[in-house]
């Protein structure tokens, strides 16, 4: 999994999920990583991670 703290993964999904006004843009990858300091590959695969351990969850 992720080599990240804890904290910043749950800032990242934060991010990427949190934004519910519709005035504001959707927030990239990119965005978030350039944000918080980290590459935008390692943003892109916290939401892919979640969704493994989603699937992984279904099944036990």
């Amino acid at each position: 999994m992720s080599k990240l703290p804890v904290e910043q993964v749950a800032e990242i999904l934060t991010l990427a999920d949190g934004d519910t006004d519709t005035r504001r843009p959707v927030r990239t990858p990119t965005g978030i990583g350039s944000e918080i300091g980290i590459s935008s590959a390692a943003v892109s695969r916290i939401p892919d991670a979640v969704s493994k351990l989603r699937d992984t969850d279904a099944i036990a």
